[in-house]
């Protein structure tokens, strides 16, 4: 874990160092230190009266070893735009990545994919375990609609009989919901299919995760 984090920050231009207010630990760790501007963000204020926040604000401010010292309360969304106006002040100038009217640095393959998995285990809860995957066997557009072919994927046969449900009623209504989701996303008609399929233990089969795209 220490490696993510050193690798994490030496890769970054700004940390968020975030503290719960009500407890907050005077410790800043090692691994910030890399001259990295450090803003901490104290969380939790909604069960602080104003004049603790204050004091413990400037407590920290006072020891100038933060760029900035930002109280928030994520519960409530207090001064969240202001944890974001931080950041941007620390930004660096730099070229433009992407297209202007390229939203997304993924194709919506991917994200089809991501949609229908994301309504199966919204609709099973905890009926079958996560695991489940989703491949898609047949992507196209035009302007107007797009037709999508994808097999739901399970590691045993009983759970194949769960995700399609009664009757096809459980697959109808995951296909639904990926469906619309999906159809909001594009801006278009879409035409969905499913089919469910077993690929036993895919989750332990380096091929199989491959193939799927989680390797």
């Amino acid at each position: 874990m220490l490696r993510e984090i050193q690798y994490s920050v030496a890769n970054c231009d700004v940390v968020l160092y975030i503290l719960d207010a009500t407890n907050p630990n005077d410790e800043l760790p090692k691994e910030f230190i890399q001259g990295k501007p450090v803003i901490l963000v104290l969380n939790k204020i909604d069960l602080l009266f104003p004049n603790q926040v204050d004091e413990i604000r400037e407590r920290f401010i006072a020891q100038g070893r933060f760029a900035k010292v930002v109280a928030i309360s994520a519960t409530n969304r207090t001064h969240l735009a202001k944890v974001t106006q931080g950041i941007l002040e620390y930004l660096p100038p730099g070229e433009q990545l992407y297209p202007a009217e390229q939203l997304m640095d993924c194709d919506y393959r991917l994200l089809a994919s991501e949609l229908i998995r994301e309504q199966a285990l919204l609709q099973l809860e905890d009926e079958v375990p996560h695991g489940i995957a989703v491949e898609i066997v047949d992507f196209s557009e035009s302007d107007d609609q797009a037709t999508i072919q994808a097999n739901i994927i399970v590691e045993r046969e009983s759970h194949k009989g769960i995700v399609i449900g009664r009757g096809g009623t459980m697959l109808k209504t995951i296909g639904t919901g990926a469906r619309l989701q999906i159809q909001s996303l594009m801006d278009k008609k879409v035409h969905l299919k499913l089919w469910v399929k077993v690929k036993k233990n895919w989750r332990k089969d380096p091929n199989q995760l491959k193939w799927l795209g989680y390797k």
